[in-house]
Formats: C-alpha cells, sequence, structure tokens
C-alpha cells in the first residue's frame, strides 16, 4: 500500500500538458467510458449531482482510476479541491493516497499548477474537460495520462464536486 507524504514519479517536470478534445481520446479508451456513464447521470443541459449515482454504480472497469474531489472555494477567491476518494490503481501510480487532503498539501508546481487549472477550468465553466499529459516515469521512460474531468453540481448549476478518472498509457520509446 502506497504511504501518505510526497513521493514524486521521478523528475519533478511534466514533460508536457495540453487540453484536448472528446473527439482526440484513444477509441478504446477509459474516459470515454466515463463520459457516458457521467452524461447518463442527468438529463442535459442539467449537470449531475453527487447525489445522482455512489461508487458501486461506476463501471468496474474504470473504478481503479476513478478519482472524487470537492470544490474548496477560498475567501480570496481562490479555488482549491479536496479529494474524497481516489482509485487504488491511481493511488499506485502516484505514489500515495490522497484522500482527505487538499491538493495545495500534496502537489508542488508544476503538477500542482496542471492540476488545479485544469480543475479551475471544469468548475469555473461547468463543462467537461478532457487532457492529456506526458509524465516521467521510473520504470518506463515516459507514460502519457489522459484525463477526464466532469462537473457535479448540487443544484444543478453551479460545481461543487469533481468527478474524474486519469488513465495512464505507455509512450513508446524514439527508436534511434
Amino acid at each position: 500500500m502506497a504511504q501518505w507524504g510526497r513521493q514524486p514519479f521521478s523528475k519533478a517536470d511534466f514533460l508536457f500538458a495540453e487540453r484536448i478534445g472528446l473527439e482526440d481520446l484513444p477509441e478504446d479508451s477509459l474516459i470515454r467510458t466515463a463520459y457516458a456513464f457521467w452524461r447518463a447521470l442527468a438529463p442535459e443541459p442539467s449537470l449531475p449531482a453527487r447525489s445522482d449515482f455512489d461508487a458501486t454504480d461506476v463501471p468496474r472497469k474504470i473504478m481503479p482510476w476513478v478519482f472524487l474531489h470537492e470544490v474548496v472555494r477560498n475567501e480570496d477567491g481562490t479555488l482549491d479541491y479536496r479529494c474524497k476518494l481516489m482509485g487504488t490503481s491511481t493511488v499506485a501510480m502516484i505514489g500515495f493516497d490522497p484522500t482527505g487532503h487538499l491538493n495545495t498539501e500534496y502537489f508542488t508546481t508544476p503538477e500542482l499548477s496542471y492540476l488545479n487549472e485544469s480543475l479551475d477550468l471544469t468548475v469555473n465553466k461547468a463543462i467537461p474537460t478532457f487532457w492529456k499529459a506526458g509524465v516521467p516515469h521510473a520504470r518506463y521512460e515516459t507514460v502519457a495520462v489522459w484525463r477526464g474531468i466532469f462537473p457535479l453540481a448540487s443544484d444543478r448549476k453551479t460545481v461543487n464536486m469533481i468527478l474524474g478518472i486519469g488513465e495512464p498509457r505507455r509512450v513508446p520509446r524514439d527508436p534511434k
């Protein structure tokens, strides 16, 4: 079991991070399954609420990669995120279990910037967003982490929770 504490992947910096569209995800991506699950929770244009599902409703193949964050609105207008649930495969990948802690307590720049900026965009626009990042990894040279971030709103409008999924895929080494 991973231990609490800052344990970086293997280097401090992401190699790249970019916002992408749903159409840019691989056809067999778990993110697409998560999106279909999220969209089925409430009819458009309403946002689903956390109360619309429980963890046992999440498709089994995506559950190990799912995360759930509470939106924390600071007095200065900034946002932070408290981890409420972190899938076991994500915990194993990042090397620690952040459940119960704020993003600002366990991630440092540039990880914090990438994570919070992507979550902030989802909260502020109240739409799902999709991302791809290249992450250094101790065993594999680079891992591409695809992410889907889905807004949840108790009142169906104001985002107060984030349902998300990260799916790593090994990036082949450049044959030289």
